[in-house]
């Protein structure tokens, strides 16, 4: 007697084991994408704050230039260069529903040497349904600003 050997129960296995297969290798990739999603955030959010101190150099840069800027006194985009506040102007460079940055930078030596400023830029993440900020990113840098009596003009430095 012979028997007929059926190989019909072989298809089934094969289709669950290449969708377990396929279902990892789509869990992995999801995971890889939500990490590198993570990372440029961070990226974007903490360029924002250095955007934001660069400003306040500029800003800083002009007022240690014009000679107007005040020890131990901070300036702002909504200040003048003697950290008066400007009646109109905004705190903020950049103000959305989700985001807000700014800038602080402070005269913190002057002498011979030069005018030492140190700038903070902030960028804040708001929540947009109530507007409180959950997470905020910062950055600092410093300068100096030099005279050179010689040549009639001022030497900024960074860093």
């Amino acid at each position: 007697m012979s028997y007929k050997r059926s190989s019909r129960g072989f298809i089934l296995p094969s289709v669950v084991i290449a969708s377990v297969v396929m279902l990892a290798v789509l869990v992995t990739a999801v995971g890889v994408t939500v990490s590198v999603r993570s990372t440029l955030n961070e990226q974007y959010y903490n360029e924002l704050a250095s955007d934001a101190a660069e400003s306040g150099s500029v800003y800083a840069t002009y007022c240690a230039e014009s000679g107007a800027l005040v020890l131990n006194t901070p300036i702002t985009p909504a200040t003048d260069c003697t950290g008066a506040t400007v009646g109109g102007a905004s705190l903020y460079i950049i103000s959305t529903t989700n985001l807000r940055t700014t800038y602080t930078a402070t005269l913190v030596s002057s002498g011979a040497s030069g005018q030492v400023v140190e700038i903070t830029g902030t960028t804040e993440r708001l929540r947009t349904s109530n507007g409180n900020v959950y997470e905020t990113k910062t950055q600092t840098l410093r300068q100096v600003t030099v005279y050179n009596s010689d040549a009639q003009s001022y030497t900024t430095q960074r860093y």
